[in-house]
């Protein structure tokens, strides 16, 4: 499927949302869960993003974040769901 090209803009709120490769599960404890949720926190502030909601499922996650600078929100979810 190819990648929906979207200009970020500084100000602008963003639903970002993905799910596991065929409908996989991407968190599989609540261990799983815990470690999403603290890289969340750790990358916001390095990516200028502020978290207004999330929701975290087994299988997908939603997130409605804020663009605080120039720099894409897009690299909150790589780098949240990179490492």
């Amino acid at each position: 499927m190819p990648r929906r090209k979207i200009d970020f803009a500084s100000g602008n709120y963003y639903h970002l949302y993905n799910r596991g490769a065929n409908r996989m599960s991407i968190f599989r404890n609540d261990a799983n869960y815990r470690f999403a949720l603290k890289l969340m926190q750790e990358y916001r502030t390095e990516c200028s993003v502020t978290i207004i909601a999330y929701c975290l499922m087994p299988n997908h996650y939603h997130w409605l974040l804020r663009q605080e600078s120039d720099a894409p929100a897009g690299i909150f979810a790589q780098r949240v769901l990179s490492t």
